[in-house]
Parts: C-alpha cells; sequence; structure tokens
C-alpha cells in the first residue's frame, strides 16, 4: 500500500507547511488548508499506478551468417511468444493494521451521528437545511448526508429564541462555507491516518480556520458584535470541552485553538464593540471558571447519595443510586441552571403537593411518582405557549403534567382553542394518573411505564426488539431509550432528601 505510506508523509508535510505559512486571515486559512489536504488526497493515486500489471513482449530475433561464409550453416530463432508479466510489488500487513483503528473510529462516528439525528425533533426547514432539535447533544452544530442538510440545536439553545436565532444563523453559514461537505473529506483522511498525529493537529487547526471565519461571515451578516459574543457565553459556559480549554490545566490549548477566534471578533472596527467583547470573552472564561466552582463546591457523590436515600421507596419503586442517576441528580443539585430550576420547583410544588400525593396514593401508585411532575414542568401549571412558544402547538406539551394535545385527547382532555383541559389540575393529574397505571399494566415496570410516558409506547416497544432485554438501565446505555427514567429518579431522591441542595 504505497498510496498509504505516501499520504501520511503528504499529511506530515502539508501539515508542517500550513502551521509555517503567516495565518492570513481566516478564509485564506480554510483555503489554503483545504489546498493542501487537496493535494495530500491527490497525489499519493500517482503511486497506484506503480501495481499497475505490464504487459512484456520482448521482439522476435532472426539472425544468421550467411554472407560471411557459404559453407557456415544458418541459425535461426523462433519468435518468443508475447507474455504478460507482473511487476511484482511488496505487500504490507503494517498500512492494513494502521488504518484499523481509523476504521474503526470512522464507522463509529458516522453511525453516532446518524443516530443523534434519527433521535432528533424536526422544528422547520431553512431552505434545504433541516432544523433539529436534540437531547442528546450539549451545542448546536451541523452535517450533510445523502444529499441532506441538517442543523442540530440542543435544548438549552433552543429554548432561548435570541440564542436560538445566532445558533441557526452560525451553522447555516457552515454549510454556505462547504464546511459539512469538507467535513467528510476530513472523515476519510481519519479514518486512514487515526495513527498520524500530525494529522490531528491539522485537522484542528483546519476546523479552527472554519469557525473563524464562521464567525466573521455572521457578524458581516448584521448579527450584532454583542449579542455574538453573549451566545458564544452562553454555549461555552455549558461546554465541557470549553470549559477543559479555559482551565489552567489546558492554558497552550487555549492560545491555540481559542486565540483566533478571540483575535477576530476582538478586530472589530468599533472600539465601544471591542471593548464589550473584552468583556463578553472575559466573562467566557469567568463562567467557566464559576461554573467548575459550582460543581466543586456542589457536586454530590454515589456514597452521600446512598446514605441520604437509605432504606427510602417503596417496594414497586426502590430508589436506585448509580451512575446515570447521579449524574441527572447533580444536573439539579450542581449547575447553575439545574439548582435555579430545582430551587423554584422545590418552592412551587408545596402549592400543589398534598392534592397530588393524596391522588397517587388513592391509585395505589408508588409516591414517587410525584416526581413526574417535578422533571416534567417544575410544577408549574403553564400553557405550551408560555414554556415552549416555538415547538409546533401538537407536539407542545402543557400543564403540570405536561400531556401533548393528542395524548391529552385519549385520556379525555378536551383541548381546543376555546379549552384546554390539561390545564385543569384534577383533570390532568387523573389522566396522569390513568397513563401511568396503563403502561405499569402493560410492561409491569415502572422503568419502562415511565420511558413510555415520556417517548410513547412504540419507541419503548422498538427498544425492546432491538436490543433484546427489558432491562430499563441497559436500553438507556445503549441509547435505544433516552435517559428520562435516571431524570424522574434523581428526581424522586430530590424529593426525599431537600437537603441534597442545600
Amino acid at each position: 500500500m504505497s498510496f498509504w505510506w505516501t499520504l501520511q508523509g503528504l499529511l506530515i508535510a502539508g501539515a508542517a507547511l500550513d502551521f509555517a505559512l503567516p495565518w492570513a486571515g481566516a478564509q485564506g486559512a480554510v483555503l489554503r488548508s483545504r489546498g493542501l489536504l487537496g493535494l495530500a488526497l491527490a497525489l499519493p493515486l500517482v503511486s497506484l499506478t506503480e501495481e499497475t500489471p505490464v504487459t512484456w513482449a520482448p521482439t522476435a530475433e532472426v539472425w544468421s551468417t550467411r554472407g560471411e561464409s557459404a559453407d557456415a550453416p544458418s541459425v535461426s530463432v523462433a519468435p518468443i511468444s508475447a507474455q504478460e508479466m507482473k511487476v511484482p510489488t511488496s505487500v504490507s500487513a503494517l498500512p492494513w493494521l494502521a488504518t484499523l483503528p481509523g476504521g474503526i473510529w470512522g464507522v463509529g462516528s458516522l453511525v453516532s451521528v446518524l443516530w443523534r439525528i434519527r433521535r432528533a425533533e424536526r422544528w422547520r426547514r431553512v431552505g434545504r437545511v433541516q432544523v433539529m432539535v436534540s437531547g442528546d447533544s450539549q451545542v448546536p452544530w451541523s452535517f450533510a448526508v445523502f444529499g441532506s442538510a441538517y442543523v442540530v440545536l440542543d435544548v438549552e439553545t433552543f429554548a432561548d429564541p435570541a440564542l436560538r436565532a445566532i445558533a441557526i444563523s452560525h451553522e447555516l453559514q457552515h454549510h454556505r462555507a462547504g464546511d459539512t461537505a469538507w467535513a467528510w473529506c476530513l472523515w476519510a483522511v481519519g479514518a486512514l491516518s487515526a495513527i498520524n498525529p500530525a494529522w490531528w493537529f491539522w485537522r484542528a487547526r483546519i476546523v479552527e480556520s472554519e469557525e473563524v471565519a464562521c464567525d466573521a461571515a455572521v457578524i458581516r451578516g448584521g448579527v450584532a458584535p454583542r449579542e455574538y459574543s453573549l451566545a458564544l457565553v452562553s454555549v461555552g459556559a455549558r461546554s465541557p470541552q470549553l470549559r477543559a480549554l479555559m482551565s489552567g490545566f489546558s492554558s497552550p490549548v487555549w492560545k491555540s485553538q481559542l486565540g483566533r477566534r478571540v483575535d477576530m471578533i476582538l478586530n472589530s472596527k468599533s472600539s465601544s464593540a471591542r471593548w464589550t467583547l473584552v468583556a463578553a470573552f472575559a466573562g467566557i472564561a469567568g463562567v467557566a471558571w464559576a461554573g467548575d466552582g459550582l460543581v466543586v463546591d456542589h457536586r454530590v457523590d454515589e456514597a452521600q447519595v446512598r446514605a441520604a436515600v437509605d432504606g427510602a421507596g417503596s417496594a414497586s419503586f426502590p430508589l436506585v443510586v448509580n451512575d446515570a442517576v447521579v449524574a441527572q441528580l447533580n444536573r439539579f443539585v450542581a449547575t447553575p441552571k439545574g439548582r435555579r430550576f430545582a430551587l423554584r420547583s422545590l418552592s412551587d410544588r408545596e402549592a400543589h403537593r398534598e392534592f397530588i400525593e393524596g391522588e397517587i396514593r388513592k391509585a395505589g401508585l408508588p409516591i414517587e411518582l410525584a416526581a413526574v411532575p417535578f422533571v416534567e414542568s417544575g410544577y408549574r401549571n403553564l400553557t405550551g405557549a408560555e414554556l415552549y412558544p416555538d415547538i409546533p402547538p401538537a407536539k407542545r406539551g402543557a400543564g403540570l403534567w405536561m400531556f401533548i394535545p393528542s395524548t391529552a385527547r385519549m385520556y379525555g382532555l378536551r383541548v381546543n382553542a376555546k379549552e384546554d383541559l390539561r390545564l385543569d389540575i384534577p383533570r390532568e393529574t387523573d389522566a396522569a394518573i390513568r397513563l401511568l397505571s396503563s403502561n405499569y399494566a402493560q410492561y409491569g415496570d415502572w422503568g419502562l411505564a415511565l420511558a413510555a410516558y415520556n417517548q410513547g409506547p412504540q419507541a419503548v416497544d422498538e427498544a425492546i426488539r432491538t436490543q433484546g432485554t427489558r432491562d430499563i438501565w441497559k436500553l438507556m446505555e445503549s441509547g435505544a431509550l433516552n435517559s428520562y427514567y435516571a431524570q424522574v429518579m434523581a428526581a424522586a431522591i430530590l424529593l426525599e432528601d431537600p437537603s441534597l441542595i442545600e
């Protein structure tokens, strides 16, 4: 595989050249990197000709000594027939073994992205791009495959209209600039060159250049620099990767990967905007450090949780403590947004606690199900338009128990322009108890029953069929079901011992 050896050598040379040349602006860096990468991919194809079979047909010769001596015998050689001879090539197992990790990484990453897109909810179409909302993502991202283009938003970005608009503009720019098309080239080279450190350094630089160029284009398109910087602050504050880059342990990485983005925005023509952005990017670091500090101050570990709920829970709904539940509990108690939600929800719960817990007991269900409205609505009995104004009405939940219209009607709750019984607390609570009871009767397991409450019985049945197990924790770990049951379990533990958030 001389192609592979040639490719690795050219990747090293291309990366060294790209790093050695001056920055030349974001767009110039993108074009230069793409040109060098294209050469690195094209030139090795020449080496493939070395293994092409060659036909060897020597010329037949006839010679004679006649003319030198009349008595000399005449000697002739019969024509030699043409024959094919393949030029021998050396075959080494090393290139094949070297591409194996990259192949596994490439297939795994592609399957992961396609699966996340499949699980995401469609929101709307912008031109040829489908905008999706995913609960599996922490930050917005974009992707193009099989002629289809996607922008995928995380739930927190989607819930903020101003942030959502900026994020969509940013990701659409990636599509316009061809970044999502070139991502396939980066993916293919990565699949062939996973063991080549030069490739990963170069790939990081290429992606960085694309981000810087995208930032500049979005700001030129009319997004105010201050608003754009605040959007970066918001995303950076919840991104583990960005917080890691800003930590003291990775200051060189911060300088190399984020420095140019900061520099690009700070080189705004407006002096006031420049100082605003200085403060904003200082805010990124501050929010990141503050976020890390909150995690350190308030994070609970498994031992603490076990001690808090020792012996609690009912026979049919034991309070399980494992990594998934502790992770969800720390989202409530150890992050700024989660703490705000949990503290407000604990306060709002008091107005409805006696009634809801009384109805649950009257139905003979586990009292821990009182955690469901905590997770669903934070005990706020609001319309879907108030909570999620941009979600299509057919998909928009409402009330304490967050019934969507179709499910509400199945359980006798009228939903129309004049009346919405999802906001009638006694009726919606009765409907929720009947739905939960029906799910438990169907599955005989509260984990599966709650997953069906959130994702629907069809999703649960499909997960069981494809994974070959009814173990709710294995179904969540595999990604066949989301983490809803772990969220409810974490909320039930917090309701059992609210001191965990103190």
